[in-house]
């Protein structure tokens, strides 16, 4: 596809209502595609993609082709990865400390652009399922999060440690990891989440209740490195907060679906003991559920101009549906050996966010949808056998694809990037 041919694509999304299909767009031209949409509109998106690997890898690319090819009218945008729990929510294996940081984090850049009105747009690289969990409301991070500013007040010391507790931070002798704090006289470091401000440790420094410094270290030999900030931008550093505004709710509901899901005591009772404000028990990732009256989702923290962007829809929903199947058999596990669990775990149809699960309804609302292959309507394919229906399911029968050859895809036909560019 040339240049031009490219251009005409893009300017017709602002003139049609339905969603703009190009296929056989493959590799690095993916990110070259959604780049340019972005330059074209200057609006946020959620870029959907079938799974984590391909986000990150999207995410990569957008960021080489944005330092090769810069804009010139324009900030190019800030491109963010929010992931799924590798391993899901009801493995028995804890929840990725890695993950849990990123997915703030990302919540906490997007929280910062709310509040200080950057014009420059924000890419979210996301999955389906990434975006389905349940999360906290955006109301409650917003309260929880905070600006520090040079020269202005942080109210006390106390208040300021008070609130990073609040936040989810643990208190440490030594900041070494992400989500974690330390204080020693008049000097507070802080250690925040992947992807929050570009600067994840930094040293506050006041004087009495009075903001002096602000500077960027290294947690590792605990030296500044970068110069002074005038400002930074403080988010909570977990999804599910346990503190005084949540921790009597969270255990009334798990006290609650413990005894309707026939949980024993003996496994209820010491998680209870361990849930208190600000101690975060194992597996706590899964209670959103438990922790807030509204439920939530990443679309709620989405910018209020967002577009939707997606990348393979085929394969985007067949993961989801596949993800979907292994959530349900991995609860079953859970509710049939409650001895060995031993943890308490809300079912998917409240683990998930109820509106992102329709995912049908979601990508009907997609902008641009970038595709593999050409796709057909389903009431051109032809049906499947009788014994072919008799082990199909609903989520498989809606991957019945029919498969056109595109010349376009040929070796002799692909062109480069220097070609796009003329």
């Amino acid at each position: 596809m040339l240049a031009s041919s490219l251009e005409a694509v893009l300017k017709s999304c602002s003139e049609l209502a339905e969603p703009i299909r190009v296929s056989g767009v493959l590799g690095s031209a993916q990110a070259w595609a959604l780049l340019r949409y972005t330059r074209m509109f200057r609006r946020s998106a959620v870029i959907v993609c079938p799974d984590d690997e391909a986000c990150q890898e999207l995410a990569e690319d957008l960021a080489a082709l944005a330092l090769l090819l810069p804009a010139k009218d324009a900030p190019d945008p800030d491109v963010l990865v929010f992931p799924t729990f590798e391993k899901g929510l009801y493995s028995a294996i804890t929840p990725s400390i890695r993950t849990r940081l990123q997915r703030a984090g990302v919540l906490g850049r997007l929280a910062s652009h709310r509040h200080s009105g950057k014009r420059n747009p924000v890419l979210v690289v996301t999955t389906l399922q990434g975006a389905a969990l349940r999360t906290v409301p955006a109301q409650v991070w917003d309260q929880h999060s905070f600006r520090l500013a040079v020269g202005e007040s942080c109210r006390s010391r106390e208040s300021l440690m008070e609130r990073l507790l609040q936040g989810g931070y643990l208190r440490a002798d030594t900041v070494g990891d992400p989500g974690t704090f330390s204080a020693r006289g008049e000097i507070i470091d802080l250690y925040l989440p992947e992807a929050l401000e570009g600067h994840p440790a930094i040293r506050i420094e006041l004087f009495d209740d009075i903001v002096e410094r602000i500077r960027p270290f290294d947690p590792e030999s605990q030296r500044t490195t970068l110069p002074e900030l005038a400002s930074v931008f403080v988010s909570p550093c977990r999804e599910v907060l346990v503190n005084r505004s949540t921790v009597v709710r969270l255990r009334e509901n798990l006290k609650s679906h413990s005894d309707e899901a026939g949980i024993p005591r003996t496994i209820r009772d010491p998680i209870l003991e361990q849930t208190m404000d600000g101690i975060h028990p194992e597996f706590s990732e899964s209670w959103a559920p438990f922790a807030y009256e509204t439920s939530a989702s990443l679309w709620s923290h989405a910018p209020k101009e967002c577009d939707l962007l997606v990348i393979d829809e085929l394969s985007c929903q067949q993961s989801f549906d596949q993800w979907r199947e292994e959530e349900r058999a991995e609860y079953l596990s859970i509710t049939q050996h409650l001895h060995e669990a031993r943890r308490i775990v809300p079912p998917p149809e409240l683990l998930n966010d109820e509106r992102a699960l329709r995912t049908s309804e979601i990508l009907k609302g997609a902008r641009l949808i970038l595709t593999l292959m050409e796709m057909a309507d389903l009431e051109e394919i032809p049906e499947a056998g009788d014994n072919d229906k008799a082990g199909s399911d609903a989520s498989s029968s809606r991957h019945r694809v029919s498969i056109r050859l595109n010349t376009d895809l040929s070796s002799a036909a692909l062109k480069s990037l220097d070609v796009l560019e003329e």
